[in-house]
């Protein structure tokens, strides 16, 4: 995937695909008596995430999901007008943290697929701009209703390359939550941040 000029800063485009920097998500919903939206299935090979159990983890509620924190990992969360935000952080590998976001109380259980699809999408692009090797995955996840996952990798341009899972998956309730999880290009495979990834619960 060579030869598309230059691109984007690494650090602009991880923010934007981890925090969902447009969470209103535009042109969303078809007009009104128009046919709804349909978005065609994604052509990637199906990922199955395997419920995950960590030693000596603790989980988190947070919103409607839970996740397991590593024992010594660093947790962060904070607010903004459309979505609230999880940082979960191993201080062995802080430029590596595990990303989760979730609409605001105003939007919890008033999401659907077409709006899964749709987020899905905009992380794509986003990692367009910098990544290689981008692409989307039907997802099956036991527990969610839905879900989609963005494979890509990333040169920092500093000699460290990293592979990136991005999921987003609808809830019970109709939420739509994405969780990012990213570690050196090879290694994310049963990585710590990809177990971590991989034991979020939908709990609402």
């Amino acid at each position: 995937m060579s030869g598309r000029g230059t691109r984007a800063p690494w650090r602009v485009v991880v923010a934007a695909v981890a925090t969902v920097a447009a969470w209103g998500c535009g042109g969303c919903a078809a007009a009104d008596g128009e046919p709804p939206l349909e978005f065609a299935t994604p052509p990637g090979e199906v990922l199955t995430i395997e419920p995950r159990s960590l030693a000596g983890a603790e989980r988190l509620e947070f919103g409607e999901i839970s996740i397991l924190v590593p024992d010594g990992w660093q947790v962060r969360e904070g607010e903004r007008d459309e979505y609230e935000e999880l940082v979960i952080t191993d201080p062995q590998d802080e430029r590596n943290p595990v990303y989760v976001t979730l609409p605001n109380d105003a939007d919890r259980g008033r999401e659907d697929r077409l709006r899964a699809e749709a987020l899905s999408k905009l992380a794509m692009g986003n990692l367009l701009l910098a990544a290689t090797d981008v692409e989307e995955h039907p997802v099956r996840w036991e527990g969610w209703e839905f879900a989609l996952g963005v494979t890509a990798t990333l040169d920092r341009g500093d000699g460290d390359v990293v592979d990136l899972l991005v999921v987003t998956a609808l809830s019970r309730s109709g939420s739509v939550v994405k969780v990012t999880a990213m570690a050196s290009t090879g290694s994310l495979t049963g990585s710590p941040a990809e177990q971590v990834l991989s034991s979020m619960q939908d709990v609402s």
